[in-house]
């Protein structure tokens, strides 16, 4: 069957791509670049010291309000009341799963593609912070076209209201404690394990940024496009997919396993897990991608100011 040998190709796409991703870590991984001490002039300049105030600040309130909010869902399980309100198996999934498996196999090819010039790119001596910036913009604009191109909006639900904004925001505060928990629980796992501390890419080439122009499209890609392939990708097709099969704690546990995996940080599988669990709740319950969206892109935002803000405290 076609199916068969889609799922066969993509399988042998994912497999090349983590090889050459090896390939590029042990030789042109930008940390490899990476070099930094703290500077203390301006470390206590009052600018970045009110910034990360701020931050902290901010930070706090969401998680005394997540943790509210918690001890609110907590309360009506203990009362008997439904924990969360999951509905039946999505049965409308509108294209076959010859094509789905298809798909699949499109955006794993796409992915092997990009790995093969970002490699081709180093052997020739090319390779650029600019590059890989190029590369990631490419990736991202060809799944959010093929996942367009087989999809319609309405399936993928690209409205978003109110009601679902305010939920998303609800469900992220709750995700966000629970996630840090989890940080600390994988910190404390991989150092038991003896496996070595990494940046993850996305930070590894934060780091290494030097013209505004670079953070410009950095930005662009980290909490705009990013985050709508993925959540594309993720919820709105894989996650849709094997709903229509399967319940949602299986749909949503073997999505955020992939998730958390995909993301090649061993520090932060377990907080990757549970944002991602996160999401497929939120999209569950609002059958809005526009409002995982939201979530996701909030996440990237605070994160990456948080980033910004520490970066400008480094001699890079």
């Amino acid at each position: 069957m076609k199916r068969n040998l889609y799922i066969i190709l993509a399988l042998c796409c994912i497999l090349l791509v983590i090889f050459i991703n090896s390939l590029l870590v042990t030789s042109s991984s930008p940390s490899k670049a990476i070099s930094f001490k703290i500077d203390k002039k301006i470390a206590s300049q009052a600018d970045y010291g009110s910034a990360l105030t701020i931050f902290s600040l901010t930070y706090t309130t969401i998680l005394l309000i997540g943790l509210i909010n918690i001890t609110i869902a907590l309360t009506k399980k203990v009362s008997k009341k439904p924990f969360v309100s999951i509905g039946k198996k999505y049965l409308n999934f509108p294209i076959s799963e010859e094509k789905a498996a298809k798909l699949i196999f499109l955006i794993s090819f796409s992915l092997l593609i990009v790995s093969l010039l970002t490699l081709t790119m180093y052997l020739l001596r090319w390779a650029s912070i600019n590059l890989f910036l190029f590369m990631n913009m490419l990736l991202q604009a060809t799944i959010i076209f093929l996942i367009f191109k087989y999809f319609k909006p309405n399936f993928l639900g690209l409205s978003i209201n109110l009601k679902n904004f305010l939920f998303s925001l609800k469900v992220y505060t709750i995700v966000l404690p629970v996630a840090l928990t989890a940080l600390l629980i994988n910190i404390f796992l991989t150092d038991k394990l003896g496996i070595e501390y990494s940046f993850g890419p996305a930070i590894e080439l934060l780091l290494l940024l030097k013209k505004k122009t670079q953070l410009f499209i950095f930005i662009l890609e980290a909490v705009l496009l990013g985050p709508i392939a993925e959540e594309l990708f993720f919820r709105g097709f894989l996650y849709r997919l094997f709903r229509s099969k399967y319940s949602f704690a299986g749909s949503a546990i073997l999505i955020s396993l992939f998730f958390s995996i995909i993301h090649r940080t061993p520090q932060n599988i377990l907080p990757l897990f549970a944002i991602s669990f996160g999401l497929c709740y939120l999209y569950e319950k609002t059958k809005s991608i526009s409002a995982t969206f939201v979530f996701h892109s909030l996440h990237n935002l605070i994160n990456l100011a948080l980033f910004l803000t520490i970066k400008n405290s480094f001699r890079v």
